[in-house]
């Protein structure tokens, strides 16, 4: 038997190959095909990852595989696969308390106590596909095994994949292909640590070892912490003008909105902020506007805009008016609220709402994985 270890964003899941439901498409590829390994340098990377190539439908069994980054193994046929949807979720995009969820009452009100009704997650329906993941069998490879191969796979898929550019009504979804190392034995004196997220691929970390798995010196040695969903850019410090809007897409680099949502399982917006090294002291951070390429000037990554203090998805909402604090990003729990506005502005509670909790609901939210969300 074999056992498969994920950490996404600090989330672990340890999956025996066999014995699973079938919603976790489980599967024993060809343990201990990758032979014994020891990983005793800091911060290693032991996937390699796929950009998604195109739509993938339910039942299918052929993907093409996009751009590798991470580790330079390419595919070959006895591999193990992991297919996972990392965005995908659409958002109600009114400028009130529904932004988010769709939920009410819709009050409309400044105030964010417990038990009120919260600007902040998605829509339960079929765009909700963040989350769903599977693993699969290369039975055939052509080509190199590399970006541009087919590869052919075993079972046919459980879920579809979708992969496309903010539209109107949805924000960015991503998924992407991880090649699973099989080792028959695997210590760990170092740390495996996976790609940052980059808006393609990265996030996740996957072992699949058929024996014994040991760790030795100081940990933590399964390190996922700063390579998540990215968080809000702004470098204004806002106007005191009785801003309390919950959407809006006015440009914090040039006017007079301050910062921006997060990143999350709804999208990307278009400017985020880039730490050079999350493993650093806070001190010896640096950091810029990151832009997101599939952003033109003229476009946002969320419907309704990518500032105001809504929350979307598990993305926390960015702060408004005069130096009010974006909120957290949500994964088990909610991501706590922003902070008030300047005193001169009447320190108004109208700080960026923390990102929803994952799951929010019942069974539509089962067996699903994903990155904490950033921070706005």
């Amino acid at each position: 038997m074999s056992l498969s270890l994920s950490r996404m964003f600090a989330l672990a899941v340890a999956l025996a190959c066999a014995g699973l439901p079938t919603a976790f498409a489980q599967v024993c590829a060809s343990p201990g095909k990758d032979g014994p390994v020891t990983v005793a340098g800091a911060n290693t990377t032991v996937n390699s990852y796929f950009q998604g190539s195109g739509n993938l439908l339910i039942n299918a069994t052929t993907l093409t595989l996009g751009a590798q980054s991470g580790d330079a193994t390419l595919v070959g046929v006895g591999d193990k696969l992991l297919l996972i949807q990392m965005q995908g979720a659409a958002i109600n995009a009114v400028n009130n308390n529904c932004y988010g969820d769709g939920l009410g009452p819709c009050t409309d009100t400044d105030t964010r106590a417990l038990g009120s009704d919260k600007a902040q997650g998605h829509l339960e329906n079929a765009n909700y596909t963040a989350g769903r993941y599977e693993y699969v069998r290369v039975t055939a490879v052509t080509g190199a095994g590399g970006v541009g191969s087919a590869i052919t796979f075993t079972p046919a898929l459980t879920y579809a994949y979708t992969q496309a550019a903010p539209s109107l009504t949805i924000g960015q979804r991503r998924y992407q292909v991880i090649r699973v190392p099989q080792y028959s034995t695997l210590a760990i004196s170092g740390s495996l640590r996976p790609l940052r997220w980059n808006g393609l691929v990265g996030g996740v970390t996957a072992v699949d070892v058929a024996g014994a798995v040991s760790f030795s010196g100081a940990g933590p040695h399964i390190n996922a912490s700063g390579t998540g969903f990215r968080t809000g850019y702004g470098e204004r410090g806002g106007t005191a003008n009785g801003d309390r809007l919950f959407q809006n897409q006015s440009d914090a680099l040039t006017g007079a909105r301050d910062t921006t949502k997060a990143e999350g399982i709804a999208g990307t917006p278009r400017f985020m902020w880039i730490a050079t090294d999350t493993l650093l002291a806070p001190a010896a951070l640096t950091g810029a506007a990151l832009t997101n390429p599939d952003l033109n000037a003229n476009t946002q990554g969320y419907p309704g805009g990518d500032y105001g203090r809504g929350a979307p998805g598990n993305a926390g909402g960015g702060g408004i008016s005069h130096n009010s604090a974006g909120g957290g990003g949500g994964n088990g729990g909610r991501g706590g609220a922003g902070g008030a506005t300047w005193s001169g502005d009447g320190s108004r509670d109208v700080g960026g709402y923390g990102g929803a909790k994952i799951p929010q609901t019942g069974a539509v939210d089962a067996n699903r994985l994903v990155l904490g969300g950033g921070g706005g």
